[in-house]
């Protein structure tokens, strides 16, 4: 199970800065050219960029992109994303990590996926 260090699901902007920047650097991980910008934007932008990588990746399930869509959701729907491209072999959790510091601009640095 991957969880996100120090999560913290009451503080909106931080969490869906974090989202923002871990989905970002995935795309670029995997090669595909991220369709949100890497500065925080709205829950359902970030919503549907998740299910886009979802999709790509090989994850059937999708999550609502709403503007009503609750952080918990997108984390969920990254937390497969990593799971799935590691469970693959594609991508060790240390690879995705490093991706993730490389782009984060966040001070604290970014909350990053660490295995339980």
């Amino acid at each position: 199970m991957i969880k996100f260090r120090n999560f913290r699901s009451n503080t909106y902007g931080y969490n869906v800065c974090e989202m923002t920047v871990v989905i970002y650097a995935i795309c670029k991980l995997i090669g595909e050219t991220p369709l949100i910008p890497k500065t925080p934007c709205d829950f359902s932008k970030v919503a549907k960029e998740a299910n886009r990588i979802s999709q790509i990746v090989g994850i059937s399930n999708k999550i609502s992109d709403s503007y009503n869509i609750h952080i918990d959701e997108i984390c969920s729907q990254v937390q497969s994303i990593i799971e799935k491209l590691c469970f693959d072999k594609k991508f060790s959790l240390e690879e995705i990590k490093k991706a993730c510091e490389q782009e984060s601009f966040l001070h604290p640095p970014l909350i990053y996926p660490s295995m339980m």
